[in-house]
């Protein structure tokens, strides 16, 4: 597994990405060559099926995280006895309501953004912010799962 911090890196450029495709561009330009106004709405349309890609590709990573990396750290708690001793937040990140909870908020939140805007624009902002929520939950699930382990290496005295 990678360490958290290559972890947050990666998280920070793919939310710079996700940001330069929602927000970046005019709606109108001039071509450099003749002056005639283009209209940008091709791009806004390639840019909206970019950012669901990416929305779409990280929902699926968040649920490998939810179906394969937890129940794995929830079996290493259980096998060391220390199902007691695990900080709260790293219980409900565990838990089975959290991860139904999130996958089905996330998928209407992208459903969502895709049928009821009716600008482009609109569109790809809150494609493009619930792009970086996804993200943001991914990085939040790896640190709170890790995080008895943090406080316990936090715990050894050289």
């Amino acid at each position: 597994m990678l360490p958290i911090d290559v972890l947050i890196w990666v998280a920070l450029v793919i939310i710079v990405m996700i940001a330069f495709f929602a927000f970046g561009g005019k709606l109108v330009e001039k071509c450099p060559h003749c002056g005639e106004l283009i209209d940008q709405s091709v791009r806004l349309r390639a840019n909206g099926y970019l950012l669901v890609t990416i929305a779409l590709l990280n929902l699926g990573f968040l649920l490998w995280l939810h179906l394969w990396h937890s129940p794995i750290f929830s079996q290493m708690f259980k096998d060391f006895g220390s199902s007691d001793s695990i900080p709260p937040l790293t219980q409900f990140i565990l838990s089975t309501g959290y991860a139904v909870g999130s996958t089905i908020v996330l998928a209407a939140l992208i459903v969502f953004s895709i049928y009821v805007p009716k600008k482009l624009s609109r569109r790809n902002i809150l494609l493009g912010v619930v792009a970086c929520a996804i993200v943001f939950l991914i990085v939040f699930q790896l640190w709170a799962e890790y995080l008895p382990i943090f406080n316990l290496a936090g715990n050894i005295e050289a």
